[in-house]
């Protein structure tokens, strides 16, 4: 399965990355929530136009309401049709004007020099010529624009890694999917195309004591590739290992934000 494949079917409705959010709002230990400190980085003008690339439910808007300019031009884009109407459907109680548009981010139909700035929210590495998606960000950002564009470090859920490898060895379902853009990797890829680029990370953790939330969470990756056939069996895999770290099992959490400026 290609990287089209995989995004087609991991994201044909907004189950999987709403199971995955309810996790992260559940049981991480910083209150600071994630969406509200991506949205602090933003140093933009009174006037301007945003594109926000791979826009998941729409939650970086729908948290930061009450913070959005009435003067900011806004467009919301994600790869996938449906993930598209659900965004729509979230922001349809947020007193602003949205454009929505289904983009690949390797060809964004806009003219160059279109947007002040372009938000890609965890979703850079799944672009399957990285290198021309970021080309792209660049050709449709004005001078001195910024990309916001957030991505983990490869310990990131490492022991959920090693929860799903346990249960049926082979690779591991997180750390590869961001190899190509990381937190380790993304700085010297941005500055091909930018000027500046500074790093920004946050500290947090996940401490889960609900087995059955865990067990969705893992079942809710594609890349776990976990048989409908073996789910009972690894519900009670989950369901042990939990009880082994006294009821609840700390996971480290490691995400940051890279602010790129354009020459």
């Amino acid at each position: 399965m290609d990287i089209a494949q995989q995004l087609a079917h991991q994201y044909s409705t907004s189950h999987n990355l709403a199971l995955r959010i309810d996790v992260h709002e559940r049981f991480s230990t910083n209150p600071y929530r994630w969406m509200v400190w991506v949205f602090d980085h933003f140093d933009l003008p009174e006037s301007c136009r945003i594109l926000e690339l791979g826009c998941g439910v729409g939650k970086l808007w729908v948290e930061n309401a009450d913070r959005i300019r009435p003067t900011w031009a806004i467009t919301v884009s994600d790869y996938s049709a449906a993930m598209l109407e659900k965004t729509k459907a979230s922001l349809a109680d947020v007193q602003r004007v949205f454009d929505f548009q289904q983009v690949d981010v390797e060809q964004i139909p806009f003219g160059s020099q279109t947007f002040d700035a372009v938000i890609a929210n965890h979703m850079l590495y799944y672009a399957r010529d990285l290198d021309a998606a970021i080309a792209e960000i660049a050709r449709v950002l004005k001078p001195a624009g910024k990309l916001y564009a957030s991505t983990n470090g490869m310990r990131h859920l490492k022991e959920i890694d090693d929860l799903i490898v346990g249960f049926r060895s082979g690779d591991r379902p997180i750390a590869s999917v961001i190899t190509t853009f990381n937190l380790d990797t993304g700085r010297d890829i941005l500055a091909r195309h930018f000027a500046h680029v500074h790093t920004d990370k946050q500290v947090n953790a996940l401490r889960i004591s609900d087995p059955e939330a865990l067990t969705a969470f893992c079942l809710s990756i594609t890349r776990a590739a976990i048989p409908e056939q073996s789910h009972s069996a690894f519900a009670s895999y989950v369901a042990q290992h939990v009880q082994a770290h006294g009821g609840t099992l700390h996971i480290e959490k490691d995400g940051g934000l890279f602010v790129a400026i354009k020459g």
